[in-house]
């Protein structure tokens, strides 16, 4: 977690490695997220899981949405264009 610097980043890891728990699937393919970690990433009773290649997320349905609309009114940034030569 070399991302999480300072006191801010102190706390932050004590939250997440702290709350890790191993937790098994029920029988309809669930997995139960812990309350302290639910409340940390404000999930509500609908997410989304959206992986990047080298993670999974777990996002509050709405915030994802909302995500999604702030990047596409952004438009893709000058580098990527360039990248994927638009």
């Amino acid at each position: 977690m070399a991302g999480f610097q300072g006191a801010a980043g102190e706390a932050a890891r004590r939250l997440i490695v702290g709350s890790a728990d191993q937790v098994q699937m029920d029988s309809a393919g669930r997995i139960l997220i812990s309350p302290i970690l639910r409340k940390a990433a404000n999930l509500d009773r609908r997410v989304v899981l959206v992986g990047d290649l080298q993670r999974l997320e777990l996002w509050d349905e709405e915030a994802h949405a909302r995500y999604l609309d702030a990047q596409a009114e952004a438009g893709i940034p000058e580098e990527l264009r360039n990248a994927l030569g638009f």
